[in-house]
């Protein structure tokens, strides 16, 4: 993912310093799941033809940690007005969009660990008995 223009992320409506946050905090998340990749065995081949699913799910990472941090500081809940006297609570247009992306990011993260560790053993975890000792 090129992160260069603003409009190719939809941060338009967003500060400069947000953006730039962003984009450190994208580019940061993207080095370290290749450093992760490459330190569990991945191949470059798999990793150069997964780019794009793994900037996805950088770029979802860094948007989930600073939905996070605004709906910890303001709620997930507004108040809202509906005429004159009539107030209500509804939840926060953020809140539904951290739920969006939780669901896209889960999803992207699901699809990274098929793709990239595809045959891996299936029983990774050995508890040091052998089952011929057991009877």
């Amino acid at each position: 993912m090129d992160i260069k223009d603003n409009g190719d992320l939809g941060l338009d409506n967003l500060g400069e310093d947000k953006i730039r946050n962003i984009k450190a905090q994208v580019t940061r998340i993207e080095n370290d799941t290749l450093k992760l990749l490459k330190a569990n065995g991945v191949s470059q081949d798999k990793i150069k033809a997964n780019k794009d699913l793994i900037s996805q799910y950088a770029f979802l990472r860094a948007l989930l940690k600073d939905l996070s941090k605004f709906l910890a500081k303001y709620g997930v809940k507004e108040v809202y007005l509906n005429g004159r006297a009539q107030f209500g609570y509804k939840a926060r247009v953020e809140a539904k969009s951290y739920n969006d992306f939780f669901k896209s990011f889960i999803a992207c993260k699901r699809a990274l660990n098929d793709i990239l560790f595809a045959g891996a053993d299936d029983n990774p975890l050995d508890d040091g008995f052998d089952e011929d000792d057991l009877e």
